[in-house]
């Protein structure tokens, strides 16, 4: 099951957070994301993937996981998410709107 899924990866050389981030390209849930449960710069198996909800207050959509990352980590993917919130709804929901634009509109900090 796990090689028919579609997913992009945010890297996090991108994004500037400790994790990557994954978007379900052929998911029917349309306001979560999947964020690797480690540091590694590249993913080992499924089970490393967090699913996480896009909205105002991000929070782990799957319980009975383990977290191998620090708080301070989940609250900057936290944080990451809230910033991007609609960039990251648009991208998901509209076909027009692409990676290109993604990372064009992306922004790194509330800063």
């Amino acid at each position: 099951m796990f090689s028919s899924i579609e997913l992009t990866m945010l890297r996090k050389v991108d994004t500037k957070l400790p994790v990557n981030l994954w978007i379900d390209e052929n998911s029917e849930h349309k306001s979560r994301l999947m964020f690797q449960n480690n540091t590694s710069d590249t993913l080992r198996k499924k089970s490393d993937l967090i699913p996480i909800s896009v909205e105002d207050c991000p929070s782990i959509l799957a319980k009975g996981n383990t977290l191998r990352i620090s708080s301070d980590e989940l609250k900057s993917v936290q944080s990451f998410i809230t910033l991007n919130k609609e960039i990251f709804l648009k991208y998901m929901n509209d076909t027009h709107f692409g990676m290109h634009d993604f990372f064009a509109a992306m922004k790194l900090s509330s800063e």
